[in-house]
């Protein structure tokens, strides 16, 4: 609903549910990349929720039938035009991408640091809140940057962990070129 608010084009949003598979993934993306113009004004974004894990090879994204794996990833967005690239992994075990999918022009966002958290992750949930509200506005000049949202979701998140009396098990990480704008 946050990406809807800034306008665009009909069909630069495209949503899958729980019934997304890794084609239906790879095949969302490529089509969006196919509609994009390259220049230095287009942004693309991904943003994937749900429960991911790793092993000594790859992150894999889980779905039903073959899992998207990081490999799946690079390829995709590699072939995504935009000279500005936003990922937000809100998965656990995301953590595990950071170095594979970290390049000029795209900001990586995941939910963990590693590929070691594999617990459920309460991020995604902050994120959220910070994306449909005004709290996360910090600078409150009306615009909620990705490090602002970032920022109130990591903070969030290790809130829920020191109420409830418990070790995080999951630690956010942002990544990239102009991250911290």
């Amino acid at each position: 609903s946050a990406l809807e608010s800034l306008g665009g084009t009909p069909g630069s949003i495209v949503k899958l549910d729980e019934s997304a598979s890794r084609e239906s993934i790879l095949d969302s993306i490529e089509l969006l990349a196919d509609s994009l113009q390259e220049s230095v004004n287009t942004v693309f974004v991904l943003m994937m929720v749900g429960h991911g894990n790793a092993d000594s090879s790859t992150w894999r994204f889980n779905v039903t039938g073959p899992d998207l794996t990081t490999e799946d990833l690079v390829a995709a967005l590699n072939a995504v035009p935009a000279a500005r690239q936003l990922i937000v992994l809100a998965t656990s075990a995301s953590g595990a991408t950071l170095d594979t999918l970290e390049q000029p022009g795209r900001v990586v966002v995941t939910a963990t640091k590693s590929g070691g958290e594999i617990n459920a992750v309460r991020f995604p949930e902050y994120l959220a809140e910070a994306m449909s509200s005004t709290v996360a506005d910090y600078d409150r000049n009306e615009i909620l940057t990705i490090a602002e949202a970032f920022r109130f979701a990591a903070t969030r998140t290790g809130e829920f962990y020191d109420q409830q009396k418990l070790l995080a098990s999951e630690h956010s990480r942002l990544r990239g070129d102009d991250a911290g704008d």
